[in-house]
């Protein structure tokens, strides 16, 4: 172990353990002197030592400071008023294309970057049945599998010179295309998209590529539980319906070249489609690149096709096992919820956002993990479509306290089926979220594609720009109400993936 040394000023190096004696010897020395020193002349002995250095270190305050007054006491964070917030979200300038393309053009010219979303109105709920995988297979191929004209290592090579980013993806009932490139690289980037997006030339080794890599992700599907948990319940809870069908290695082994092809020239047409170009580039610009790239203006324009009725939920409260070999079960509940549509959504996001999706102030987040301690991941979320939604709530537990796991969650569902809210609840959720929507809106991109999806699903176009406003105006009994008419546990969809079946409550 090393030893602290001090080197004086002038002199040898001196080692911490000399020095500390010298110091002692030092205050001996001085209150002896002190002792035998005889007293003043006004009878008053000297001061000992430690008065002395107590003396030469302490400060008289100057005579400015004496006659300042105390500092004021700081208020308290949460008593802080603020001003009102008014913020107006920019709107995005629309525009409808003779050839059938709807475009959301918002120009922002703080950086060189041109982002464009495109937006097509199928996804994997319109696969074929048998051939379940159809939709995310043909967006990853369109992006890999080449265009006409030019291989997919041309492409490939293309994006990466010019740092080009086009990047695909295929919900359950949309798809998107993304791209985002610099504005001097704009004309490259949107004519390797347009022909991605009208000829892509699905070249079989690529496609065989990618359906092997969707193979290898069923294989492994398993060895994530959430993952598979959540695959389960949504099998379970659009039973009967195309949205509930998963793509299996025998659905995808029986897709074929045709298939493909065929999926992309009834879905990929401009009257099934919306744009969102945002960055640096103006709505002139905008409108003339599109729509001379974009599907000849004098092609038969084909209606969009008709969106897919709600699905007819089926649940039956019965909990459905799901047996697996892991030490931690995950325990989800789903049930049908308000659409977009309905003059309920948004008390019923304000409920989730009470009951599950507030992080840890909601009531399954704090009674089941910061109160009972039985999850690390706890909580609820609700998704909307035009003419449906969902409510899933989900715990991650050891598989021991499943059952009590699902008991509490079950009677927080009861409760919030049969209460209100408390006001300080409500007046948290409502303000948390009239807050939280702002961050929405923090790119010109995420303002025109949120646009473009409301759009899609026939909203008004004021949907956005009134949320705060149908958020505040959400009452206590508004929130009973939405969690009385769908809170309800014997249309419950329950699925627990774990070790292995236990009774359940």
């Amino acid at each position: 172990m090393g030893r602290f040394f001090y080197r004086p000023l002038h002199g040898k190096m001196v080692s911490a353990g000399k020095i500390f004696p010298l110091t002692v010897l030092f205050f001996l020395i001085l209150n002896l002197i002190v002792i035998v020193s005889p007293p003043g002349a006004a009878g008053e002995q000297f001061p000992s030592g430690h008065e002395v250095i107590a003396k030469v270190t302490k400060k008289e305050p100057s005579a400015g400071k004496k006659n300042q007054a105390a500092p004021k006491k700081l208020t308290a964070p949460d008593h802080i008023v603020y001003p009102p917030l008014d913020y107006q979200i920019p709107s995005s300038h629309k525009i409808t294309l003779p050839n059938g393309i709807r475009l959301f053009i918002l120009e922002d010219k703080e950086l060189p970057l041109v982002e464009i979303t495109v937006l097509i109105g199928t996804g994997s709920a319109h696969d074929p049945e048998g051939r379940e995988g159809l939709a995310e297979l043909v967006c990853r191929s369109m992006r890999t599998a080449g265009v006409t004209g030019m291989k997919s290592d041309a492409v490939d090579d293309l994006l990466d010179r010019y740092a080009i980013r086009i990047t695909p993806a295929a919900d359950m009932e949309m798809s998107r295309f993304s791209l985002s490139v610099l504005k001097e690289n704009l004309d490259t980037g949107l004519d390797v998209l347009a022909r991605m997006v009208q000829t892509p030339a699905f070249e079989k080794g690529k496609v065989r590529l990618e359906k092997n890599l969707l193979k290898e992700g069923l294989r492994r599907l398993e060895d994530d539980p959430p993952q598979y948990a959540f695959r389960e319940l949504r099998r379970h809870l659009y039973k009967n319906d195309s949205r509930g069908r998963q793509k299996t290695k025998a659905s995808l082994d029986a897709i074929k070249e045709a298939d493909l092809v065929s999926f992309h020239r009834k879905n990929f047409s401009p009257a099934n489609m919306m744009m969102a170009v945002t960055g640096d580039i103006s709505p002139a610009e905008a409108e003339k690149m599109i729509l001379s790239r974009f599907f000849p203006a004098d092609a038969a324009i084909r209606e969009r096709p008709a969106p897919l009725p709600a699905p007819p939920f089926s649940g039956d409260g019965a909990t459905i096992f799901v047996p697996k070999e892991t030490p931690q079960s995950v325990i989800l509940m789903g049930f049908p919820a308000p659409s977009r549509k309905e003059a309920d959504y948004f008390a019923f996001a304000v409920l989730d956002f009470i009951l599950g999706s507030g992080g840890f102030q909601s009531h399954i987040f704090r009674e089941i993990r910061s109160n009972h301690g039985l999850a690390y991941s706890a909580g609820s979320f609700y998704k909307a479509r035009d003419n449906y939604g969902v409510l899933s709530a989900y715990a991650m537990t050891k598989s021991a306290s499943a059952n009590q796991t699902l008991t509490m969650m079950k009677s927080i569902m009861t409760h919030f089926a049969q209460n209100p809210p408390s006001p300080e609840e409500l007046r948290w959720a409502k303000t948390a979220m009239i807050n939280n929507f702002l961050f929405s809106f923090d790119s010109a991109n995420q303002i025109a594609t949120q646009e473009m999806t409301a759009a899609f699903d026939g909203l008004p176009e004021n949907f956005l720009r009134h949320y705060r406003e149908n958020i505040e105006n959400v009452t206590q009994e508004d929130v009973r109400a939405a969690g009385e008419k769908y809170l309800l546990l014997p249309k419950a969809t329950i699925v627990i993936l774990g070790e292995k079946e236990q009774e359940t409550p």
